[in-house]
């Protein structure tokens, strides 16, 4: 079983790249 800590870090992780990941996208949308 995955502890809990691991799965908060893991959630973190991927939703600091979902967030890096849109803000990028945004940002060359706006560029363009």
């Amino acid at each position: 079983m995955i502890s809990r800590r691991r799965l908060l870090s893991t959630t973190a992780t991927a939703l600091g790249t979902a967030l890096a990941t849109g803000t990028a996208t945004a940002a060359r949308a706006t560029d363009g």
